[in-house]
């Protein structure tokens, strides 16, 4: 499983750890030319993901989006899915941290976004910003195995999108 990275202003011990409040999402964003123009105006996307985590009484959790290239979703897709194609959002659920904060990493492919992009005529901050919200919903228990699951997480999806298109993002 993909390792967890702290950024240089994060505390480490147990003791010292900063609380979440319940029902609270913390985001870490990747902080690169090629993430804000992807991402948007990213705190009205972490406005709305948070949002929608309060709304569905998520744990107090912490997750990192990794925007990664498609070798590297191809590799992780293989090595934790044992598919070896590639994918557009990898979403790993690391469980439970001491401090009781749910800990979750969203990885996601910029090249196979553009190319759902494409597909179905959004533009791929649009499609990106979907793969967020696919994964968070993920980790608030949604699932996308069986048809009528795919159909609930896509009208989810969609609500998200349209929250976040009315914040003007």
């Amino acid at each position: 499983m993909p390792r967890r990275h702290f950024s240089s202003n994060e505390k480490h011990s147990g003791s010292n750890e900063e609380t979440i409040a319940p029902n609270t999402l913390r985001l870490k964003l990747p902080r690169t030319v090629q993430a804000r123009k992807l991402l948007g105006k990213s705190d009205r996307l972490v406005a709305v993901l948070q949002s929608l985590w309060q709304e569905r009484g998520g744990a107090p959790a912490e997750v990192e989006i990794h925007l990664v290239d498609e070798s590297t979703i191809q590799q992780l897709h293989r090595d934790y899915l044992g598919d070896p194609s590639s994918t557009d959002i990898i979403t790993f659920d690391l469980g439970m941290s001491p401090e009781q904060i749910q800990l979750g990493s969203l990885y996601i492919c910029p090249e196979v976004a553009a190319r759902y992009a494409a597909k179905f005529e959004v533009t791929p901050q649009q499609e990106v910003q979907r793969l967020a919200a696919h994964g968070i919903l993920h980790l608030l228990g949604y699932n996308d195995l069986s048809p009528q699951d795919k159909r609930r997480m896509r009208r989810a999806e969609n609500k998200i999108l349209a929250r976040i298109q009315k914040t003007g993002l």
